[in-house]
């Protein structure tokens, strides 16, 4: 269960200083790095309060890791979504959206 949390803070690590320049977003990179470590910091009093008094902490994690996955999935589907939607004939869009132009 650790392994696939911290696989999953490392897929959208590492790639989301490279999203937000792709997006226009190069100058709130400092910002979103820096966050991070903030909530990783604070999130545990609130979490571990719920999860020790209403809920299994395996259930928590495990619901915290599902919620995570389709965050990630989410932002690239919105991405090659608006990519797409600005331009038919661009390189990056999904298969999904070549296939529906």
């Amino acid at each position: 269960m650790m392994f696939t949390e911290f696989f999953l803070w490392g897929a959208w690590y590492v790639s989301m200083g490279t999203f937000l320049f792709a997006n226009d977003m190069g100058g709130i990179v400092g910002w979103a790095y820096s966050v991070g470590p903030i909530a990783a910091i604070v999130s545990p009093f609130f979490t571990g309060m719920i999860a020790d008094r209403f809920f299994a902490t395996e259930r928590v994690l495990g619901v915290m890791q599902i919620l995570g996955g389709v965050a990630l999935r989410g932002s690239v589907r919105l991405r090659s979504r608006r990519t797409c939607s600005s331009s038919r004939s661009c390189c990056t869009c999904s298969a999904t959206c070549r296939r529906s132009g």
